[in-house]
């Protein structure tokens, strides 16, 4: 470059410094906002400000509004169910009948959240009922984890304190959304399971592992124990000495091989366990009318084995428990151990998507879902006294489920009840419910 060509590049660079030195005294003067070379005053960054300050007000009062607003985080959930029963025949104790069997509203959230290790102190709340019957508590309990829950690869371990839903086996166990047939096996009712308790129950794991492609993990060893009143839900145990114990295991075969702690997703034996659970525990019984012998403890004990496969497309349940309870004879006078044993087999196929995470997790609206179908087929046996010949009860069910969207499912059960000690003909049933959640 010429010697004259490098003067007239540092006289342009000594323009363009001149150049921005003064804008910079304009910016920095009062006059500092300018709009097509007009000061703004400070009246009008003063009515400016005013605006601001009435959007934000006018935000805040829709908000305010519009928005439930509680102390700690909530998340807050429910469920209907709507049902027709349709005998084949219409008795004193059968009918045509519409139901809502249940209705339920569940409050979730988080009292003290441990960002290092998870660690967190949650509540669950929830209030439910049917017709007939008036709202009641169902869950109302605290759930702590003891152990680091923020590593996939190291063992858990929580404890749950209050009213909760009792950890014995798969059928008694199960919430409301995830039972596959509309009513329960007989012997969760029969032998006491079907309500809820207070209590202290511990939950944990031991040997877990991974396939952290797909984020699932399993543990070897699920394992759970605890005491409860053993009196129902929203009772206190002001009628019995000791509380109840119970206890349950679960081992889940995929993760046998616990050298490395990696599986494989797509190994045939995802979805396979078994189970086992104990109850120990205890009843109150008034014997003698005449008060001579008054109230006296009476044995409850339960025994139970589970094994299922449950994975897309096919599975199947089976489950067994024994009962052993002490109860007065009709005179009142005296106690015997009358045995009880049941057990259910239940077998389906799931023909559609909305199981397989292929298919949940890819871009979609947000009303879309899978659609499945799952037939299945049930095998439902109870005896109530295993020392009377023939006593059991079974009921046959053929059903078929519609998933059609992600908390929402049709269901139709064909029951038909066989009495096999007893004079009664078999007796037939068809049941429809529509169940959803929010």
């Amino acid at each position: 470059m010429s010697r004259q060509g490098r003067k007239f590049g540092v006289l342009l660079l000594s323009v363009f410094l001149c150049s921005a030195v003064w804008a910079a005294d304009g910016l920095l003067s009062d006059s500092v906002l300018t709009n097509d070379e007009t000061p703004a005053t400070q009246e009008d960054i003063a009515t400016l400000r005013s605006e601001i300050q009435q959007v934000k007000d006018q935000f805040q009062r829709q908000y305010d509004s519009n928005t439930a607003a509680t102390q700690r985080s909530l998340r807050i959930s429910g469920i209907v169910q709507t049902k027709l029963t349709v005998p084949s025949e219409v008795t004193l104790n059968t009918y045509n009948s519409f139901q809502v069997p249940l209705a339920t509203l569940t409050f979730r959230g988080s009292l003290k959240k441990d960002y290092d290790d998870w660690r967190n102190l949650d509540y669950v709340l929830s209030v439910g009922g049917g017709n007939p019957g008036a709202p009641q508590f169902l869950d109302a309990y605290l759930n702590y984890n003891i152990l680091p829950a923020n590593q996939s690869d190291r063992s858990r371990l929580a404890v749950s304190f209050g009213q909760q839903t009792k950890p014995f086996g798969l059928e008694a166990s199960a919430l409301e959304d995830k039972k596959p047939v509309i009513n329960q096996a007989q012997f969760v009712a029969a032998t006491g399971f079907v309500a809820r308790d207070v209590g202290l129950i511990f939950k944990g794991d031991l040997f877990p592992s991974n396939d952290f492609g797909y984020g699932f993990r399993v543990p070897l060893l699920e394992y759970t124990a605890g005491v409860i009143n053993g009196n129902g839900f929203n009772q206190g145990g002001t009628n019995k000495d000791t509380f109840d114990s119970l206890g349950r295991i679960v081992i889940n075969p995929i993760a046998w091989n616990i050298g490395d702690g990696q599986i494989n997703y797509n190994d045939w034996l995802r979805g396979f366990s078994i189970g086992a659970s104990v109850y120990d525990g205890s009843s109150r019984l008034w014997l003698d009318p005449d008060k001579k012998s008054g109230i006296e403890t009476g044995v409850k004990r339960r025994s139970g084995f589970d094994i299922a496969y449950v994975r897309t497309p096919f599975g199947f349940t089976y489950e067994t428990i024994t009962g052993l309870d002490q109860v007065a004879t009709a005179s009142n006078t005296e106690k015997y151990d009358r045995k009880g044993k049941g057990d259910t087999l239940t077998l389906f196929w799931t023909i559609g998507e909305q199981f397989v995470n292929g298919y949940k997790n890819q871009s979609r609206s947000d009303d879309w879902w899978p659609l499945s179908w799952e037939p299945f087929v049930r095998i439902d046996n109870w005896n109530a006294d295993t020392e009377i010949d023939d006593n059991n009860i079974e009921i046959k069910t053929v059903g078929l489920n519609i998933f059609f969207a992600e908390t929402t499912k049709f269901q139709i059960n064909h029951n038909i009840k066989n009495h096999k000690a007893r004079d009664i003909k078999d007796q037939a049933e068809t049941i429809v419910q529509f169940q959803y959640g929010f």
